[in-house]
């Protein structure tokens, strides 16, 4: 999964279902950890 994270370059990564969201942090340049009741803007 984290390959696949890697070549898609997204411009924001909000992991929701992992159990490991700080993993991402290797492959995502802009990540955002998700916290809950919070709001966001995609």
């Amino acid at each position: 999964m984290l390959e696949a994270v890697a070549e898609m370059g997204a411009k924001k990564l909000y992991p929701v279902h992992t159990e490991h969201p700080e993993a991402y942090r290797k492959v995502a340049k802009n990540m955002i950890l998700v916290e809950e009741g919070e709001k966001y803007t995609l």
